[in-house]
Parts: structure tokens; C-alpha cells; sequence
């Protein structure tokens, strides 16, 4: 291609001797067997070809030199000239045959995939022998990786499917690594970090600092890559750690490696990770900031991140510090980090004394599962084995609901991140449950979906909740870690696919975190009333400007619910039952009290979608809602008073049996 030759002429012009001699050079004994070694054949015809008749591929003596030169160092057991067999063995197939790495040429000749001299014509003699040679390192390193690691199978799979055409074999491994299965997104960054560092990584894995290109472009193989796995374990007493260190530093495998103090200090582990978690906290501060260190470097992936990300980066070196939640290591944690602040304090930080640090802590943070993070487009639901059929969802429908929900949810998390607010895990689509924290708050926000209002409600909880602030949506028990705590909480209605991605809901969120009290909306009635007049029996009575009561019927029975009308949110209540009409259970440990049924209440709550249970002194045992909204429509408006009136009602039916309130 250098020299604008078709590949078959260029073939049917090489003279029989090369032919000849390349046949005697890749042959091999084995006993009485004699074989032929396709590879070696190649590299001696292109060696001997462009030293001897380098017009055949239409260059020059000067446009030929670089190649030259590249090839005798690269290939340099190809140089002796060899014993001419008596027939030439011409194999033109050689020189039109499709190879993986003048696919990949055709296919990525720009861009962050692209080889070295990927295009032969811009192939010049000032500069292209050392771009030749360091091709040919990129190429061995990247074919070592794919054959010693899982995308040998998606080779294999590649040439499976293409055994009815051998022409579209690279075509089609190629077609799956440009596509957006996450195995080939993951291949697809790793050779991207190839080759935007190579000479960073063969300096720093390979023993190849101060070596030239023309020398490396002479291994065949690397022995430091050599049964890599996808997590190592390193210990005192294990050995092997120096090859262990070395893949890691590589962007392929491993991409974990587990170990105890022997790594702690004198070991670069930096190149390509910026994550270290500490299975048990160190005896002292040093200790710790040892650790980090492996990965905390000069050259290391954050510091690379950092510069390209320009003012004010956006970018995090994590350090996890695991522990048993409601356990002596969670002190631990709290007081190894407190004190390493403080050791900062009396050394030379450039954040000490600072007003807030660029560093952010959780301790007690709930880790994520790795099974079932990402939401459905609909929750399923257990459907009875008769008397209903299953409404089917039109798969254009399904992606559509979930485009909506992962476009509003990533609105969600920029705004909280324009807020000062960090989110873990940090995914744009909606995950099950997720941290919020920031300068010593912490919260959990979990997606549940309610069936009757067909909607998702987003609960935002905290044991540390503001006192007198807006969040008085309830309190809760739950399970965390190995012990129950009470926590209170609110909750945000999430816009439905037919509300749009509704930018109001995720302000009403934002003032709530902000600890801003709820204010009374001045056009309560114009907003509530069509709603109110809708469900109710009998009117709506107005007790207020934003205080209104109606009575709900429920088939024979009826319900009387009262609304408060925020401006950025509603809180709708209904009375259960009066503490003494609720008699004698085991629920609450015998006859009721206020004290027993309000810790019944904290447990129950815990186990609602939407709302909660709550006893107030003067009115007993009461079911409500606190919960945030955008911009309702009046349907939705509907069928949320509709809903906090029939589950009060069934509350009050399930405990008392009667039909009091």
C-alpha cells in the first residue's frame, strides 16, 4: 500500500528466487515429516523483498529506506539469506490474504484505535522507522493480550461465524469490537489504553525504559503478561509478587488484586487504577496513606485524569474502608480517619485549615448489590393463577418508559452534584438504592413502585435528619447491617412518562435536602379542588387556605381524609382508629398504648411503598402521606387522594373492623 501496488501484482512480480528461498527458510524437520511455517515464509519475503527488489512494491530506494530499517530490526531473524529450494512454491495467497491487523487499519485508521504508521503512505524517513517498529511492539502486546485473555473466545466465536466466507473472519471481530456489547466496550477501552500509553506502560511493566523501539519491536512474546487472571492475590509468602505487580499495572488483566502489607510500600501500582479499599484499617495514619500511595503517584491514572480534566477537575481518587456496620470497626474507621485529619492538620497539606476539604466521607454507607441494580421498565408483580390475564408491554413501549426514567434520573443526580451532593454509586440510569452525602450529611434514596398509582416513589431517608426541617414524611425501623434503626424519611413522586421529565420534582427534592420547612401554597384550592370535589362525598370543606377535609367513599364504606397543600409537596392524612378502640393485640404486646402502637407503627411503616403509620396524641393511630411532587396532573391528583383515603380505610377495617372515621 506504501507504494500504491495492488497486493497480487506485487505477488506475481517477486522474483522465484525470493519465492524459492522463503520455502527452504520455513521449513522445518520433525523426523520423517517436513513442515511448512506460513508465518516465517512472510517475514522473510518482506525482509529479503524490500532489501533486494523494493520496486516491486513500487518504492524507491529512499521511500523503501524506513521500511527497510524497520524490518531488519524487527524481523532480524529473517536476514541470512537462505538455501533456494528447486521450485519457487509461488503462494500468492500470502500476499492477499486478510490479516486482523489490515482490517483493523481499514477500519480505525484515526481515532484513539488506530496502530502506529496506520497508514503506509504517510510513512516518511525521517520519522518512520521508529513509527514501524513501535507498531510492531502495539501489535504484539495487543495480539499477546488477545489470545492470553477472554477475547480469544470472541476470535473463536468470529471465525466460527465466518467459516462460510475465511475473507469476513476480521471483518467480523471487528464488527463485534465496535459494537456496544459490554464485553467489546470493555476490550475497546483497554486497547484504547494501550495504545494512548504505550510507551508509559512498556517503561514501566516491561523493563523497557531507555530501550528504542527498533529494539522491543524484536520480542515476540513478553513473559511478564504471560497467565494473567482477573484477580490476584498477593501475601508474604505467595512469591511471583514482581509479575503480579507488573500485569497489574497493564490495562488488561487483572483488574483486582487482593493483598496484605507486603504491597503497602516500594510497589507502583498506578498506571491504570485509581480505587483502594482498606480491609482493615492500618495501626497509624502513615499506614494508611502508605496504601494509598501505590496508586497515588506521579504518572498514575488520577494524576492523568486530573490534567486532562482542566479547572475545577471533576475527577476522584476513591478509598473505601469496608467494614460490619453496628461493629467495633465502625468506631475504628471513624477514629483511624479522624486522626489522619488531624495529622494533616500539623503537616504541610495543602488542604489543611482549609474550610471544607476536596474529600468526602461515608462511613455506615450501605454497599450496593451487584445482582439487579438497574431498574425494569415495570416492577413485576405476582399475578394470580386465575381470574386475571397479564397485560402485555409492547417492547417499544417498555424501552420508551425506560428511556424516560434514566433521562430524568440523570437530570436528578446532575442537579444533586450542582448541589455540593455525591451520590454512590455514581450511575446515570436509576439503581435500587443509592447514598447521598455531603459535609457530614448522608442519605439513602430507594426506588419502589406503587401498582395502584403507576408510579415510582422515591423514599429519602436519614437517621440525622434535620429536627424542625420540611422532612416529616414519617419515621421507620428498618434492619441495617445487624441492628435496627429508626430512621425518618420522605418521599418524592417520580414523573411519569406522560408528565415528561419534570425539572419541578427534582427542585422540590433539592430544597428538602436543603432543610427548607414546608410553606403554604397560596393557590391550594385552584390546584386541590377539581381533585377533592372529584372523590369526595358530600363537598370539600375548606379549614383553610391550604387546609381542606373530604370524605371518601369506599364501595359501603366512606373514609374522611385531610390535606395539607404545600407549595412543594401535600401531606394527606387519615385517621385509623383512637388508641383504645384498637384493643388487645399481639402486635403491640397486649392491650394498646400510645407507646406500644407507635413502635408497632415505626416497624409497619417499613414495609409501605408509599406512606406511613403514625400516632398523634390527640386523634390515636393515623396513615398518611408527606410526600414531594412536581407537576401533577389532575388525574394523578385524583387518585392520590383516592389512595391515602382507601388504604386509611383499610387500616381502620383491618384493625377495628369498624367504619368509625
Amino acid at each position: 500500500k506504501a507504494g500504491g501496488v495492488d497486493p497480487r501484482r506485487a505477488a506475481d512480480a517477486l522474483p522465484d528466487e525470493i519465492w524459492a528461498e522463503s520455502w527452504t527458510h520455513a521449513s522445518r524437520s520433525a523426523g520423517a515429516k517436513r513442515q511448512q511455517y506460513r508465518a516465517d515464509r512472510m517475514r522473510y519475503i518482506a525482509v529479503q523483498s524490500i532489501r533486494r527488489v523494493p520496486h516491486v512494491f513500487g518504492l524507491d530506494a529512499e521511500r523503501a529506506a524506513p521500511w527497510r530499517a524497520a524490518y531488519e530490526a524487527a524481523l532480524h531473524g529473517h536476514l541470512e539469506k537462505a538455501r533456494p529450494d528447486d521450485d519457487p512454491h509461488r503462494a500468492p495467497a500470502l500476499f492477499t490474504a486478510p490479516t486482523l491487523w489490515a482490517a483493523w487499519d481499514e477500519r480505525f485508521p484515526a481515532g484513539p484505535l488506530s496502530l502506529p504508521a496506520a497508514v503506509p503512505t504517510a510513512v516518511d524517513e525521517h520519522t518512520g522507522r521508529d513509527e514501524l517498529c513501535k507498531r510492531q511492539v502495539a501489535r504484539t502486546l495487543l495480539g499477546q493480550t488477545f489470545r492470553l485473555t477472554d477475547t480469544l473466545l470472541d476470535v473463536f466465536f468470529a471465525d466460527e461465524a465466518a467459516q462460510a466466507s475465511r475473507e469476513d473472519f476480521a471483518g467480523r471481530f471487528l464488527d463485534w469490537l465496535s459494537s456496544e456489547d459490554p464485553g467489546a466496550r470493555q476490550v475497546r477501552h483497554d486497547c484504547t489504553q494501550w495504545l494512548a500509553h504505550l510507551r508509559l506502560i512498556v517503561d514501566g511493566c516491561l523493563d523497557g525504559a531507555g530501550r528504542p523501539w527498533r529494539e522491543l519491536s524484536r520480542e515476540e512474546s513478553w513473559s511478564q503478561l504471560f497467565n494473567p487472571m482477573a484477580v490476584l492475590g498477593v501475601t508474604g509468602g505467595s512469591g511471583a509478587h514482581r509479575t503480579a505487580t507488573r500485569q497489574f499495572r497493564t490495562p488488561s488483566l487483572p483488574r483486582v488484586i487482593v493483598c496484605t502489607d507486603t504491597l503497602k510500600e516500594g510497589v507502583d501500582l498506578h498506571l491504570f487504577c485509581d480505587r483502594v479499599l482498606h480491609y482493615g484499617v492500618a495501626w497509624t495514619s502513615g499506614d494508611l496513606e502508605q496504601r494509598v500511595g501505590r496508586v497515588d503517584r506521579f504518572f498514575s491514572q488520577i494524576e492523568r485524569r486530573l490534567s486532562a480534566e482542566g479547572a475545577p477537575p471533576d475527577v476522584e481518587l476513591h478509598v473505601g474502608y469496608p467494614h460490619v456496620v453496628s461493629s467495633l470497626e465502625r468506631g475504628q474507621v471513624e477514629r483511624v480517619i479522624e486522626r489522619q485529619r488531624r495529622a494533616e492538620l500539623l503537616m504541610d497539606s495543602p488542604l489543611a485549615g482549609t474550610s471544607k476539604e476536596e474529600r468526602d466521607l461515608v462511613v455506615g454507607a450501605q454497599a450496593p448489590r451487584s445482582e439487579q441494580r438497574t431498574l425494569e421498565p415495570y416492577r413485576p408483580h405476582d399475578f394470580p393463577e386465575e381470574g386475571h390475564g397479564v397485560v402485555s408491554v409492547p417492547a417499544g413501549t417498555a424501552r420508551a418508559t425506560a428511556r424516560h426514567y434514566e433521562s430524568w434520573y440523570g437530570a436528578l443526580v446532575t442537579a444533586l452534584r450542582d448541589a455540593g451532593w455525591r451520590i454512590a454509586p455514581g450511575d446515570l440510569k436509576p439503581v435500587r438504592v443509592a447514598t447521598l452525602f455531603a459535609e457530614g450529611r448522608q442519605h439513602e434514596l430507594g426506588w419502589s413502585f406503587d401498582a395502584a398509582l403507576e408510579r415510582y416513589i422515591l423514599t429519602v431517608s436519614s437517621p440525622q435528619w434535620p429536627t424542625g426541617s420540611g422532612f416529616s414524611g414519617g419515621a421507620r425501623r428498618r434492619l441495617v447491617g445487624r441492628s435496627r434503626r429508626v430512621e425518618t424519611l420522605t418521599q418524592l413522586l417520580a414523573p411519569t412518562p406522560a408528565e415528561g421529565c419534570d425539572e419541578d420534582a427534582i427542585a422540590r427534592l433539592l430544597e428538602a435536602l436543603g432543610g427548607a420547612s414546608p410553606c403554604a401554597r397560596t393557590d391550594a384550592r385552584h390546584f386541590w379542588e377539581d381533585a377533592l370535589s372529584a372523590v369526595g362525598n358530600g363537598g370539600v370543606e375548606w379549614l383553610s387556605d391550604h387546609k381542606a377535609r373530604v370524605v371518601v367513599p369506599r364501595g359501603e364504606r366512606a373514609h374522611q381524609i385531610t390535606l395539607y397543600a404545600y407549595e412543594s409537596g401535600v401531606r394527606i392524612v387519615g385517621v385509623v382508629a383512637a388508641i383504645d378502640d384498637l384493643g388487645f393485640r399481639s402486635a403491640w404486646g397486649g392491650h394498646p398504648n400510645l407507646d406500644r402502637v407507635r413502635d408497632w407503627a415505626l416497624d409497619a411503616t417499613n414495609d409501605l411503598a408509599l406512606g406511613y403509620l403514625d400516632v398523634h396524641e390527640r386523634d390515636g393511630l393515623v396513615f398518611g402521606v408527606h410526600v414531594l411532587h412536581g407537576r401533577l396532573t389532575d388525574e394523578a391528583r385524583r387518585r392520590l387522594v383516592e389512595e391515602v383515603a382507601w388504604r386509611a380505610d383499610v387500616w381502620e377495617a383491618a384493625l377495628t373492623g369498624a367504619d368509625r372515621w
